[in-house]
């Protein structure tokens, strides 16, 4: 008798699993994933503008970074990453995806004035990047706790000055729903590659150890002069004027 009643048990919750869950429209699993990392036409994140004579389908290096705009860690490695993108712009794109994390409380508005920005002139998310780094510490969390959040908007859309934008530009940005959901949906993508933690950099998909974040250039030069002898010279496809 205790053993019928446990399977009646199990069958009330299977009834209401089925009658809670919508399986018609699409296969449950498909469902679940389109919920969390929204289809796009465009693949996420922002290209260093490296060159403009070659088509990125020419470069075989795709190296990408993972930022959080108000990161002390990215502000650290992004110069050494501008370097190593000059260093090997003939064979290697650098694309860079926001990942805001949750306890940097005015990354996620950085986030959203990047999107904003980028989509009204995309040649100014990079010296929107330089900006934000250049003046991080204004914008700690103990710097604007005393702040309301109209004031720490006020102060974010005054770093438009200095990449030649009016305040207007990135106020309008950051009241931009579409933005704040292009945000989200660049997070998302993060979280769906598994990154927890910035700056997170992958190479042609594959990640690097987490120590990656903290090579110097000779470090990065180390490791990716060493892959292309060991690969690209192989089959004879390393492409003349390399490095110049």
């Amino acid at each position: 008798m205790k053993a019928l009643s446990c399977q009646y048990k199990r069958f009330v919750i299977f009834c209401f699993i089925l009658t809670t869950c919508n399986f018609s429209a699409k296969p449950y699993s498909f469902q679940v994933i389109a919920q969390q990392v929204p289809f796009t036409l465009d693949y996420d994140g922002f290209r260093y503008p490296i060159s403009k004579t070659k088509s990125c389908t020419d470069r075989p290096m795709k190296l990408e970074a993972y930022y959080d705009l108000m990161c002390p860690d990215c502000r650290r490695v992004h110069p050494t990453m501008v370097k190593v993108i000059e260093r090997y712009k003939n064979i290697m794109t650098f694309r860079m995806h926001l990942f805001p994390l949750p306890y940097h409380n005015n990354a996620f508005k950085m986030s959203i004035a990047a999107h904003g920005i980028a989509n009204q002139n995309k040649t100014k998310i990079w010296d929107w990047v330089d900006a934000v780094f250049s003046h991080q510490d204004s914008f700690g969390n103990a710097v604007t706790a005393s702040l309301s959040q109209l004031e720490i908007q006020r102060r974010i859309a005054s770093l438009g000055t200095y990449i030649g934008l009016p305040p207007s530009a990135v106020h309008k940005a950051l009241e931009d729903d579409e933005m704040d959901s292009q945000s989200r949906i660049s997070w998302k993508f993060g979280c769906s590659k598994g990154v927890s933690g910035t700056p997170t950099f992958s190479l042609n998909g594959v990640f690097l150890p987490a120590e990656a974040s903290m090579w110097g250039f000779s470090m990065w030069r180390k490791f990716l002069d060493n892959l292309i002898s060991n690969q690209l010279t192989k089959k004879g496809e390393l492409p003349t004027g390399l490095f110049s």
